[in-house]
């Protein structure tokens, strides 16, 4: 009696190789993520000053809070990096956006340091699963020929990320209070991590086996050309 072997269970949605469309949507979402990264990272630096007025804190106070996401995230890169290689990399990314951006909206209801010190911890958690799957995301999305410019590009999210944490951190509590700041902040990133979880998971190394043809038809092909240039002619 035949026996009908069971369905590999479907993991995700996974293309062999990105259209140019799927990958310019990805790169547009991984750019604003990015963005927010980097946004809700120092939105901190720019409202400290309130937070240690508010809260009575040392200069020590307001190093630990910095420290904290810091520490966390340093222990947490490396084992997020290898699920980032074992996992679907784009539920990796939706999972560390959402997570960190409800951390960073949260800040904003804390009623004492340690309340802040655990959101920004927590922070780390999140920005650290993302950096590793972002970057192999991209790699498979593009092609060798254009990663590092889009890599470049890539990279510009950080500096405007920063440039718009600290600016709009600073203006928002100036208006508003630092507590806002942390609202306006972390809420974007909740719609980036639907984006992102809408994005495909493309084929780990889908072009480089395109690399590998290419260069093993150039060797082939000198080959066959030699062959020929020793036959005999004339026949």
């Amino acid at each position: 009696m035949a026996t009908v072997a069971p369905k590999p269970a479907k993991r995700g949605k996974v293309s062999s190789k990105p259209t140019r469309g799927q990958a310019r949507f990805a790169f547009s979402i991984l750019f604003l993520v990015n963005i927010l990264n980097y946004a809700d990272r120092y939105v901190l630096s720019a409202v400290l000053p309130s937070i240690k007025h508010e809260f009575h804190l040392t200069d020590f106070h307001g190093g630990l809070l910095i420290s904290a996401f810091l520490i966390v995230y340093a222990l947490s890169a490396l084992p997020l990096g290898i699920l980032a290689d074992r996992s679907i990399r784009k539920n990796i990314v939706a999972v560390c956006v959402g997570i960190w951006s409800v951390a960073t909206a949260l800040a904003g209801f804390a009623q004492n340091i340690v309340q802040l010190f655990s959101m920004r911890a927590i922070l780390g958690i999140g920005e650290a699963g993302y950096g590793p799957a972002s970057l192999s995301l991209l790699g498979d999305f593009f092609p060798r020929a254009t990663r590092g410019r889009v890599l470049s590009f890539w990279s510009i999210g950080t500096l405007l990320g920063a440039a718009i944490g600290v600016a709009m951190g600073a203006r928002i509590a100036d208006t508003l209070g630092w507590r806002w700041a942390f609202y306006i902040v972390g809420i974007p990133g909740l719609i980036a991590a639907f984006l992102a979880w809408r994005m495909i998971e493309p084929r780990r190394g889908a072009f480089d086996n395109e690399v590998e043809d290419i260069e093993l038809a150039k060797i082939s092909g000198k080959l066959l050309a030699s062959f020929f240039k020793f036959l005999p002619t004339g026949f």
